[in-house]
C-alpha cells in the first residue's frame, strides 16, 4: 500500500490509468443540463472550467483552498 508521501502526479498517473481529456461524454451532459443561469455565468463557469485544464498541474491544495 502507498503512503500518502509516496502518491505523486506521475505514480497515481500509472496506477489508475488516469487520462487528461479535454471533452468527456458525462463532463458535456452535465453542462448541457438546463439551469437558471445568465449567459454571463456560463461564459464564466466555461472560461473557468479552460483555465482550470489548462492550469490543474501547476496549483496545489492550498491555492485552490482560497
Amino acid at each position: 500500500m502507498l503512503t500518502f508521501q509516496e502518491c505523486t502526479l506521475l505514480k497515481l498517473e500509472k496506477t489508475f490509468a488516469l487520462q487528461q481529456v479535454r471533452n468527456h461524454s458525462v463532463l458535456q451532459d452535465w453542462l448541457s443540463a438546463t439551469a437558471d443561469i445568465s449567459k454571463r455565468e456560463r461564459g464564466n463557469l466555461l472560461d473557468l472550467r479552460e483555465l482550470l485544464i489548462d492550469n490543474v498541474d501547476d496549483w496545489n491544495e492550498q491555492e485552490l483552498a482560497l
